[in-house]
């Protein structure tokens, strides 16, 4: 199999992994087996997907929830062990979220939760992020929009900690990105939320008359 360093392969829990396996020599086998077994004791096997042509064999494990050591047999040749070790995503923990105001407004930023509603913030304010998450940080990201093509780095400011503080001049769908130190991301950014980018209205003044009567 190839890209199997040390022939061990480490991916995310519940991710699918493709093994793909390539024949060298004069004499190429028509049909390669996979066989496997995994930490829960559970054993398969099943015939590699084969392009005869190019004598590459594939196979697909699907949503890998426990780590599998596999190794192949193709006519009389059997391969040494493979394993595919799991890590787990880094996730957001303890996140805390502050909206700043604008400088004229002279206020001091405060402390919002957005599992209660969408934050709302003045336009000119900004919005900071710190959290904590469950591995070592590598990177750290916050990124606008759906789509994601943009984002906004972050500082860590610790082994598992970080901060991210975003100006935005309009609405926006906020997420986290996180790279942990096995190179591994969230692919969730979770926790999401939208600011919600508002101007700011003068102040109104109602003039009451009270205490004056007919005869002024």
């Amino acid at each position: 199999p190839e890209l199997f360093p040390n022939r061990v392969a480490r991916i995310v829990r519940g991710a699918d992994l493709v093994v793909t396996a390539r024949s060298v020599g004069e004499v190429h086998p028509e049909k390669v087996t996979i066989l496997y077994r995994d930490s829960e004791g559970e054993r398969g096997k099943a015939t590699m997907k084969a392009d005869l042509q190019g004598h590459v064999y594939r196979h697909e494990f699907t949503a890998v929830a426990f780590p599998i050591t596999f190794h192949l047999e193709g006519n009389d040749e059997v391969t040494e062990e493979y394993r595919i070790e799991l890590l787990d995503a880094p996730e957001v923990t303890d996140l805390e979220v502050e909206v700043g105001f604008p400088p004229y407004a002279g206020r001091d930023p405060v402390r919002v939760d957005p599992s209660q509603g969408d934050p709302e913030m003045l336009r000119g304010g900004f919005v900071t992020l710190r959290g904590k998450a469950t591995k070592a940080l590598k990177a750290v990201d916050l990124v606008l929009g759906e789509g994601g093509e943009e984002a906004v780095p972050g500082k860590i400011t610790g082994p598992d900690s970080f901060e991210v503080t975003f100006a935005p001049k309009e609405t926006v769908l906020l997420g986290v990105r996180l790279l942990d130190v096995d190179g591994l991301s969230n692919p969730s950014l979770a926790p999401r939320f939208v600011v919600r980018v508002v101007d700011d209205a003068a102040p109104r003044v109602r003039l009451q008359k009270r205490g004056v009567g007919a005869m002024v």
